[in-house]
């Protein structure tokens, strides 16, 4: 899918991913206190959080 994005609709979109990938993160670390398998939590609230910011880095060098 292609979108036709002006500067400030990209960094708000960027904005939302970053956001996105703090909240997850977040969310795994509170619910890894709660669970018995913390490590596995923790790593797939990390990998999310990596794919949201890249993508909104990504995100963000097409307009600079």
């Amino acid at each position: 899918m292609k979108f036709d994005l002006n500067k400030e609709q990209s960094k708000l979109l960027a904005s939302f991913f970053s956001d996105l990938g703090k909240g997850f993160f977040l969310g795994m670390i509170g619910l890894s206190f709660t669970s018995e398998i913390k490590l596995i939590i923790v790593i797939f609230g990390t990998i999310f959080m990596l794919v949201c910011t890249l993508q909104a880095l990504s995100i963000l060098n097409k307009f600079d």
